[in-house]
């Protein structure tokens, strides 16, 4: 897909795609996300962060 958009960038190295196969595999994978601002030093805690998403976990 990349070259037919004539895309100039690369997937980092040792990157992967994953499927997610389950409703808990998206909640765990959606917690992770959420928290990288938090790893990554720029805010204390993920609900400081201002471009935050929140997962809806009701069905």
């Amino acid at each position: 897909m990349r070259k037919e958009l004539n895309a100039s960038w690369e997937w980092q190295p040792g990157c992967f795609d994953r499927l997610l196969r389950s409703d808990e595999s998206l909640h765990e994978k959606w917690l992770y996300i959420q928290e990288n601002p938090v790893r990554a030093g720029f805010v204390q805690e993920w609900k400081d962060w201002p471009y935050r998403f929140e997962f809806n976990d009701e069905q």
